[in-house]
């Protein structure tokens, strides 16, 4: 990710036009081609407010939409409006405010809503399923049920679920696909770093800080594994602590509820997977042929894709596998792209591919401005076949509209989907 801001997860903004994409993709079945959408709900009926540019190309989490049963939808978006001033607010909070709506289909209508004050950029909500999300506020995790809440007249009650110590801070938050393991990495919060004395010459250059934890520390980062439960009635999320890892960095983990997948180098450019549970013996799964170390993306609980290269250091090629030790196929990613983000419909057995199609920056520290990108692909792929169901392609920016498009249920959407 080409953004030099605090990361909270993968999945970076949904354009406007890919919202009847992220309806889509758990209805079945799926066809390019097919007919058109039933319904379109304008978006400016819910109190949309355009995004700005800035904040989509440097990848914030700026809206999402969501399913919350086979009827509602969740959306949520940001809303420019004056906030109250709030006493000792830190110097490097970007206080915003986003507005969530939820959404009855395919009428359109307004159940309720809701406004939360943010303070960052980073990736705000998840989807656990069963009706339940999880929100993130600065450093503390909570989750709410709003069809649950709904009759009591407080959908968006929020339940607590997780707050760092105030010694720590929240860097990134990962869901395992079929919300069975939470992930959160966290570094030792660091000091506020003083304003040296002016010289002669003016103000001297302040020393930058310690990006990962304490000088020295090799494993600053330190990995907390939640199993996640949901009983079948009531908005209550149990989270059991599974175990603390520690790392240099943060990063990805393929990991889900029973284990975790790991990269072997094998040499000569071959790479190997392993299941590794967290209780018993390692498992060899299919080798994998890339120029590049390979990265591997959980799909559901016993299928991932990883992405390698041929020739170079950038993904050209995507693989589809099974905890069984097969390959089940293997095909190219054409053309330029900036940044690739994925979401996941493990009960439909499928998973939609989005790439941001452009030249990356000649420095990766700086974010890519809108003039840079040359369009947007998604595709919808069935993972046991490979077979993609669903392409579209954006041309730009310019093209969004602020339309959503409701093809009636299908299926059990009770996954998340956006993000790409």
């Amino acid at each position: 990710m080409p953004v030099p801001v605090r990361t909270y997860a993968t999945s970076p903004p949904c354009p406007l036009r890919w919202l009847a994409l992220l309806v889509l993709l758990a209805a079945t079945p799926l066809f390019a081609g097919g007919p058109p959408p039933a319904i379109r709900i304008p978006l400016d009926s819910l109190g949309f407010q355009p995004q700005a540019t800035q904040f989509l190309t440097a990848g914030s989490s700026m809206l999402t939409v969501d399913y919350v049963d086979d009827r509602h939808l969740l959306f949520t978006f940001g809303v420019h409006r004056l906030m109250a001033r709030i006493a000792n607010d830190p110097p490097d909070d970007q206080d915003r405010t986003v507005e969530a709506v939820l959404v009855e289909v395919p009428s359109g209508n307004v159940l309720a809503r809701t406004d939360w004050r943010l303070h960052d950029n980073g990736q705000y909500l998840w989807n656990l399923g069963h009706g339940r999300f999880m929100l993130r506020t600065h450093d503390s995790l909570t989750t709410f049920a709003p069809m649950a809440n709904l009759a009591s007249g407080q959908p968006f009650r929020q339940r607590d679920f997780l707050t760092m110590v105030s010694e720590r801070r929240m860097g990134v938050v990962l869901l395992s696909p079929e919300s069975d393991l939470l992930i959160v990495e966290s570094v030792e919060r660091m000091p506020p770093v003083p304003d040296p004395p002016a010289s002669l010459f003016g103000p001297s250059p302040k020393p930058a800080p310690a990006i990962l934890g304490r000088p020295g520390d090799p494993d600053p980062v330190a990995l907390g594994f939640y199993r996640l439960a949901m009983p079948s009635k009531g908005d209550e999320v149990k989270a059991t602590l599974a175990g603390v890892a520690h790392s240099p960095h943060f990063g990805e983990v393929a990991a889900m509820g029973v284990g975790h997948i790991a990269v072997v180098d094998e040499g000569r450019q071959q790479w190997g997977f392993d299941f590794r549970p967290y209780n018993g013996k390692a498992k060899e799964l299919a080798p994998f042929a890339s120029t590049c170390d390979p990265t591997p993306r959980l799909v559901s609980n016993s299928e991932f894709v990883a992405f390698g290269c041929h020739g170079g250091n950038s993904p050209t090629i995507l693989g589809g596998f099974n905890l069984s030790g097969e390959e089940m196929w293997e095909q190219n990613l054409s053309g330029d792209y900036v940044a690739t983000f994925m979401s996941f419909a493990p009960e439909s057995g499928r998973f939609a591919l989005g790439r941001v199609l452009g030249q990356t920056a000649t420095d990766d520290i700086q974010p890519v401005s809108g003039a840079g990108f040359n369009g947007q692909s998604i595709v919808v792929i069935q993972m046991e076949s490979g077979k993609q169901i669903l392409h579209v392609d954006c041309k730009g920016w310019a093209e969004l509209r602020p339309v959503a498009e409701w093809n009636g249920p299908g299926g059990h959407p009770q996954r998340r989907h956006r993000g790409l």
